[in-house]
């Protein structure tokens, strides 16, 4: 697999992880960014002082109108493309009543409509390629206090599922299903509570998360699954607020 990667999301938090991540492993980042233009260019500097090229790439992933432009750009920078990671997200915090069409459709352009399209874009114009996206464990549940985040992460899972069928042999599409790892991106001064964030009694590590990537990379016979890495916080009931 040539090892050039296009990570959405990637100037902050799970996202940036990854991309340093990869980068620790011989591969060449094609960074997206939205809003994040400083962080995204420290991002940079750290990946090319790894020795490894990093090239960015801004665009607002909830106007679908920029996702072919976006990966059209990517593709003449990098064209032995090979994965894929779809981090960027919106987690924001509404309910059925609250959210409004515009919450929705920004909710599921972002976790939805924009890896779709980029999943088309890279399986038709690559011959072979691996794709993985970044979910949410929390899926498992109806988290009704994150209506418009819940569903459309719901969504792409599914969305996921039906992709790994759809694009093999040559794609390979899995997802990652984290549990609490960092405070929420809306309310960073939550600390996260390691004895109430899952049966192990643990905040799930980055490098967790970076280890699944390189295990999905390296293991060329799992396609259409979603791993958990939550130490088992799927397997109960939601945490409290603060735990994760």
């Amino acid at each position: 697999m040539a090892q050039q990667a296009l990570i959405t999301g990637a100037a902050r938090r799970i996202g940036k992880s990854l991309a340093l991540g990869l980068a620790d492993n011989g591969w060449d980042i094609a960074l997206h960014y939205y809003r994040s233009d400083a962080a995204a260019h420290e991002v940079r500097a750290e990946i090319v002082q790894k020795g490894r090229r990093c090239e960015l790439f801004q665009a607002d992933l909830s106007d679908s109108a920029q996702v072919i432009p976006l990966f059209a750009a990517v593709r003449t920078a990098f064209p032995d493309l090979a994965l894929i990671i779809n981090s960027a997200s919106l987690f924001s915090a509404d309910t059925i009543h609250s959210a409004g069409p515009g919450d929705m459709q920004a909710a599921f352009t972002i976790h939805l409509f924009s890896p779709l399209r980029l999943i088309q874009e890279f399986t038709r114009t690559a011959g072979s390629g691996l794709v993985i996206n970044i979910i949410d464990t929390n899926i498992v549940y109806n988290d009704i206090s994150r209506f418009s985040y819940s569903l459309s992460k719901k969504a792409l899972a599914e969305m996921t599922r039906m992709a790994a069928l759809a694009c093999a042999p040559g794609f390979r599409v899995n997802g990652i299903a984290p549990g609490a790892v960092l405070p929420p991106g809306d309310n960073p001064e939550i600390p996260l509570d390691p004895i109430r964030a899952n049966p192990m009694k643990t905040i799930v590590s980055l490098e967790g998360l970076l280890n699944t990537v390189l295990f999905l990379i390296r293991n060329r016979d799992i396609t259409g699954q979603i791993i958990s890495v939550d130490g088992g916080q799927n397997l109960r009931q939601p945490c409290p607020p603060g735990s994760g």
